[in-house]
């Protein structure tokens, strides 16, 4: 019965060495010793030369074949060997080497660190500890807090690096209260982060106020091109289920629903 090769990515010479070299043994060692002692007899007679004659191309032949083999296994450059699912060695490093390059392709191009700035209503997503995407988040948010903190909330981020080069903000102002002139300070603290991308998220809250409000943060993000508008009032109308009897702050479902909203806009301008 023909033994049966097997291969494996370390290459010919591990598996084909042990076989070779026994072969060697086996036909080698017969064939020296009959060669000796038949040669020594031929030189005696030449009668005995005569029916020697043969002998040793006879055995010579395994022999032959055996040494064929032994320099076929000491051969060591590498052969393409098919391994898992036939699928060649140098393919699979291939594929591993692009599998790395594409988590590290992955992990540079995932969401910007956030910077939430809001009042009661991103506190409370803040207090529930509910993820806005893959994005890392600083929060800068308390309950009762006016529009007019946030001159002084964007001073204390850039001075302690919590505002990072390549992040983003988000700003949710303006359900406890909205001046004529917050429109402006607003304006002007946008231009403040330069190119940094900016998410404003306007007012959803059963409060007299909240017309003028959402109108004026519509028209911040129209006059800068790395401001996004968040339509958390569109969000909550479609679903009066969000907001509890206040009409103001978000049920958990609620909240859930601001941060899969932030999370969404986050990512399709990131």
């Amino acid at each position: 019965m023909a033994s049966r090769r097997t291969s494996t990515p370390g290459g010919l010479g591990r598996t084909r060495l042990p076989a070779a070299a026994l072969l060697c043994v086996v036909f080698l060692a017969p064939t020296l010793g009959t060669i000796g002692p038949r040669s020594a007899l031929a030189a005696r007679s030449p009668s005995s030369a005569r029916q020697v004659e043969p002998l040793p191309r006879v055995i010579l032949g395994p022999a032959t074949v055996a040494i064929r083999y032994a320099s076929v296994a000491l051969d060591m450059r590498p052969a393409p060997v098919p391994v898992e699912l036939g699928i060649p060695t140098q393919q699979l490093a291939d594929r591993s080497r692009t599998e790395v390059s594409n988590e590290v392709v992955a992990s540079l191009a995932a969401a910007p660190p956030l910077l939430l700035i809001g009042d009661s209503i991103l506190h409370g997503v803040r207090l529930r500890n509910i993820p806005i995407g893959d994005s890392d988040v600083e929060w800068m948010t308390q309950e009762g807090r006016q529009a007019s903190a946030l001159p002084e909330l964007i001073t204390e981020a850039t001075a302690n690096a919590r505002l990072s080069e390549n992040g983003a903000i988000v700003i949710h102002l303006g359900t406890n209260g909205w001046l004529a002139d917050f429109e402006q300070m607003v304006a002007a603290e946008v231009s403040r982060v330069g190119s940094r991308s900016v998410y404003l998220v306007n007012v959803g809250a059963d409060r007299g106020w909240e017309t003028a409000a959402n109108e004026s943060l519509a028209r911040i993000a129209d006059s800068n091109p790395h401001v996004t508008l968040i339509d958390w009032h569109g969000e909550v109308v479609a679903h009066r289920e969000w907001l509890q009897l206040d009409g103001v702050h978000p049920t958990a479902q609620g909240l859930d629903g601001l941060a899969e909203l932030i999370a969404r806009h986050v990512d399709q301008t990131s």
